[in-house]
């Protein structure tokens, strides 16, 4: 399951696997693909700029785009920064569908400690983000977060959380560092 920061694979590439919630009562289980995206190449790039289009007002879907776009013309910072989507799609993953993507995030390396990671962006499908009530898919952050807890195993997670969504880090075990405004680390 684990995966280098060096894959130069130039495709979308299934990672791993995950469950999220749904509001139906028969199958409310719903498996999940977590899927690196490349910034290499230009259908990875039009995902992530359909994301973008699709989930207008999302500041942090802009930032991933525009990251990815950065790694794209500096190749040589490619191994510092990884792009995954979660979505509901199966197969195929050469090109993700924009539209079964519930998820979205940045994770970048510490360049000072080979033992933190950071996770730069965590974005959830507007309509699937945590508290709102009626949404079609639960705990799809929170599957991400789980990801990244066995993808990391024994590095620190490192998050800058923004104030609306602390409570969203805490629940899932991650801690309040007193070190910094605002960052939140989980040791996996």
């Amino acid at each position: 399951m684990n995966t280098s920061f060096n894959n130069q694979s130039f495709l979308g590439q299934y990672i791993s696997k995950g469950n999220v919630k749904t509001n139906n009562r028969f199958f409310p289980n719903k498996r999940v693909s977590i899927v690196e995206l490349k910034p290499s190449d230009s259908r990875d790039i039009e995902t992530l700029d359909d994301i973008k289009k699709d989930w207008r007002w999302s500041d942090f879907s802009t930032a991933i785009l525009v990251d990815a776009e950065t790694v794209n013309r500096h190749p040589e910072d490619a191994e510092l920064f990884n792009f995954y989507v979660v979505t509901t799609q199966k197969k195929n993953f050469e090109k993700v569908d924009p539209k079964k993507v519930l998820a979205q995030a940045e994770i970048s390396k510490d360049e000072l400690s080979d033992n933190r990671v950071w996770i730069e962006y965590l974005q959830v499908r507007p309509d699937c983000k945590f508290g709102l009530p009626n949404r079609p898919y639960k705990r799809v952050g929170a599957t991400f977060l789980d990801f990244c807890k066995e993808q990391f195993k024994g590095k620190k997670l490192l998050v800058c959380s923004l104030d609306d969504v602390v409570n969203f880090y805490k629940d899932a075990g991650f801690i309040q560092n007193n070190r910094g405004v605002g960052t939140m680390f989980y040791q996996a």
